[in-house]
């Protein structure tokens, strides 16, 4: 995350600047912690906010402000939770591809990490996917309304009614999730493309 990372260098900067050198090493230290510890903070309450953990959230705050790799211990440490919470959140973040673990030799025995991707592209892609499994379940709902006309011949008129208003229903449903669908895949392709752009941008 080259792009995030000059961001933070320009901001640290602009604070020595500001500050005329006084104190060099604890002004940078200080403003790259206040950066880190902020965007954790926002991360971490908008991962609660929709229903996933604080945790996960902080620990992306962490890593996106990285430019080398990190421990475990150091995350653990960074987001203020006892080194086995972290590692469990660490493996469930692994496991939605949103980090990446790296083996590092020289330290056989502790885990390292870096931000596993694009940013804006996970956010995007995972509202995709969310999508996606709604269509299925959807057409899969759909699926059981699999009354013969001779079956529904003998039910009630209320009950025939209600049947094949729910059946319009899921139907509607279905070809909503279906456009909603496409349109967020078409979304996310152009988003990378556009994201892939602004780093290529912010890198000459």
């Amino acid at each position: 995350m080259q792009y995030v990372t000059n961001f933070i260098v320009k901001m640290v900067i602009n604070d020595i600047n500001d500050n005329n050198r006084v104190g060099f090493m604890s002004n940078v230290t200080e403003k790259i912690e206040e950066v880190e510890q902020t965007l954790a903070n926002y991360l971490g309450d908008w991962m609660d906010r929709f229903g996933g953990k604080p945790t996960i959230g902080r620990m992306l705050g962490i890593l996106l402000t990285q430019t080398e790799l990190i421990s475990l211990t150091e995350l653990a440490a960074k987001c203020h939770v006892s080194k086995p919470a972290m590692s469990n959140n660490a493996a469930a973040a692994l496991s939605m591809d949103l980090i990446a673990k790296v083996f590092v030799k020289e330290s056989p025995r502790e885990d390292f990490y870096h931000f596993g991707g694009d940013y804006m592209a996970t956010l995007v892609k995972g509202g995709a996917t969310k999508v996606t499994i709604q269509h299925e379940y959807f057409k899969k709902t759909l699926e059981k309304f699999d009354l013969t006309e001779e079956t529904l011949k003998k039910a009630k008129p209320e009950e025939i009614a209600k049947y094949k208003q729910l059946k319009r229903t899921m139907e509607l449903h279905v070809k909503t999730f279906e456009v909603l669908k496409d349109e967020m895949e078409s979304f996310y392709e152009n988003l990378s493309k556009k994201v892939e752009a602004i780093y290529k941008e912010a890198h000459n």
